[in-house]
């Protein structure tokens, strides 16, 4: 204890995940191109670095750059030799097993255990193929167009514990600002949070205050338990306060018009299809009663990096119309300068990766649109096979090797529901404008989804009411 700062704040979170969470170790093991943090169990775990860099750009974010700092600190630069030492500490964040209780010991015995969720955690997690698009539709041809990312699985829970110092003639206002700051859309965890990944909820919140300068406060303190779950103090926190303008969300109610698929799946909806292309099936962490289960059944996956390159790619052509800017009027070497990350609506909305041969580029910038996936709860009886073939143009006949077979989901009672947040405002209005143009041909049929919209018509979608 700091003599000047004797109020100690603590908080037990239990955090659940809504989305897959990446948080990877920046290295691969020969088959996957990374691999999950763990901790000594071999559990996926939360670093506490990790949490405390979201919400320290959170809070900064919100309120001010001058604030963040006397919360957590900051080391002396040449603009300001003050050195300032964190008023917040941040636990790594513990997994839970099936009774819903975290599994904070090392125990070697774990991998022999029947506990559902702990097994689940302990494979090497789910793993999607992802490829980037370019300007004429097709998968980029340079090297880092093609990866995958491995991911734990939808529903797992965390505990984590904040605390906070500080005096006993300080405001604790920014304790509770800080605690607020976890249901703020932009609070997501690990990798690939602009792309569907990351979004986690907060399940529960247990908060209490010492004072050590007082003999109660002391006994009380040292009288608590050191464990995650050793307070019972439930706590509600207020509403988010923050500027209602910054955060814009668009919520669109989509029905297909068409079968659809989206992605390349492993494994067929209907056991009893011989599909080559099937969709991509995902299966979920349920809790019911404090009590987890990895459910049996599989769900009809709508990765969020689907939907973000379609609006993607749409937004920049609406930009360029509305800046009077057409393919014939320019010179072909000029395309670039258009398209993908170089197109100045992407830039603003997307973000655009570092590049170290443009300055512009130099330190590179994150989206400001957040996707979420979705999970279809569709019945088998709906996917059908469709097969296809290529003809050879000489003969009339079919080219050797080019019959297969896919799966496709042809179920016009199913709703998407997309939650699509824009977290700044854009003075750019042609920007904006173009944005929402691309979510308008979206709920208008004139935009599709997915796989074969191209050499089928199929993804389309439209806008319904309930």
């Amino acid at each position: 204890m700091i003599a000047s700062k004797p109020c100690f704040h603590i908080a037990q979170l239990v955090l659940e995940t809504l989305t897959p969470l990446s948080i990877a170790t920046g290295r691969g093991d020969g088959l996957f191109d990374n691999l999950l943090v763990r901790d000594a169990n071999g559990l996926p775990a939360i670093p506490g670095s990790s949490l405390a860099g979201v919400l320290r750009h959170l809070y900064q974010q919100v309120y001010t750059e001058t604030s963040a700092n006397e919360l957590f600190g900051k080391a002396k630069d040449k603009n300001d030799e003050r050195e300032l030492a964190s008023t917040v500490q941040v636990s790594w964040g513990v997994l839970h097993n099936q009774d819903n209780q975290p599994v904070e010991k090392f125990d070697p015995n774990l991998a022999t255990l029947t506990d559902s969720v702990l097994k689940d955690a302990l494979g090497q997690g789910i793993s999607r193929d992802q490829v980037r698009i370019n300007h004429q539709g097709v998968a980029a041809s340079d090297e880092q167009g093609k990866f995958d990312r491995t991911s734990l699985r939808t529903g797992h829970r965390f505990s984590v514990e904040l605390s906070f110092w500080r005096g006993s003639d300080q405001d604790p206002k920014p304790w509770q600002q800080l605690l607020t700051l976890l249901q703020h859309p932009e609070f997501r965890l690990g990798g690939n949070t602009r792309s569907g990944l990351g979004k986690v909820k907060l399940i529960q919140c247990q908060e209490t205050c010492f004072d050590l300068s007082t003999e109660q406060g002391f006994d009380d303190f040292s009288a608590l338990a050191r464990h995650l779950n050793s307070l019972d103090t439930e706590t509600t926190l207020p509403a988010l306060n923050t500027d209602s303008s910054a955060v814009t969300t668009y919520q669109l109610k989509l029905k297909p018009l068409e079968p659809f698929r989206f992605g390349g799946g492993k494994r067929s909806l209907n056991p009893a299809s011989e599909a080559d292309d099937v969709p991509v099936l995902e299966q979920k962490i349920s809790w019911t009663e404090d009590k987890g289960t990895l459910d049996t059944k599989r769900y009809v996956l709508v990765p969020a990096s689907s939907i973000k390159g379609a609006i993607s790619h749409r937004t920049a052509f609406h930009y360029n119309r509305l800046k009077q800017v057409f393919c014939e009027e320019i010179e072909s070497d000029n395309y670039a300068c258009h398209v993908g990350e170089n197109n100045e609506a992407v830039k603003a909305l997307f973000g655009y990766a570092k590049d170290s041969n443009d300055q512009d580029k130099e330190k590179g910038r994150r989206g400001i649109v957040l996707f979420d996936d979705l999970y279809l709860d569709i019945d088998s009886r709906k996917a059908g096979d469709l097969i296809h073939n290529s003809i050879d143009r000489f003969t009339g006949g079919v080219l050797n090797g080019a019959l297969f077979v896919e799966e496709i989901i042809n179920d016009p009672n199913i709703k998407l529901k997309l939650d699509i947040s824009l977290l700044q405002t854009i003075e750019d209005e042609d920007i904006l404008k173009a944005f929402e143009l691309s979510l308008d041909d979206l709920k208008n049929s004139r935009l599709a989804l997915g796989a074969g919209s191209g050499r089928s018509g199929w993804g389309y979608f439209c806008a319904v009411t309930d």
